[in-house]
């Protein structure tokens, strides 16, 4: 059996992501492509450290995820930014996806 763990972005410390085995992460864009503010640190941590050759891309090694985007198709090709670029950031710190990336949009946006 398994637990689920709600986290709370300014609750939770990036670099316990290493610990996790199977997670979600759910995310919108906001404007100028950023993350909201409270997923933010979260969101440059996994950039800082998929770009940094000390971390390497073993760290997330036995992590596997699913994401999921939330924003509007206003934003036009920026439209779930942010999900998409977790996603490459978690997978070049070697964490495995389990389904594609998916992006949900708002009604009338």
């Amino acid at each position: 059996m398994s637990n689920l763990i709600l986290w709370i972005p300014e609750n939770y410390k990036p670099e316990d992501i290493c610990k996790e085995t199977l997670f979600s992460i759910v995310d919108s864009t906001w404007e100028n492509n950023l993350s909201p503010q409270n997923g933010s640190f979260l969101v440059n941590w996994l950039a800082e450290s998929a770009d940094d050759f000390r971390v390497g891309a073993l760290l997330l090694r036995h992590c596997k995820f699913a994401g999921f985007g939330v924003g509007s198709r206003s934003y036009g090709e920026t439209f779930n930014a942010v999900a998409r670029v977790i996603s490459v950031k978690l997978q070049k710190l070697g964490a495995v996806k389990v389904v594609g990336r998916d992006c949900g949009r708002r009604k009338f946006g």
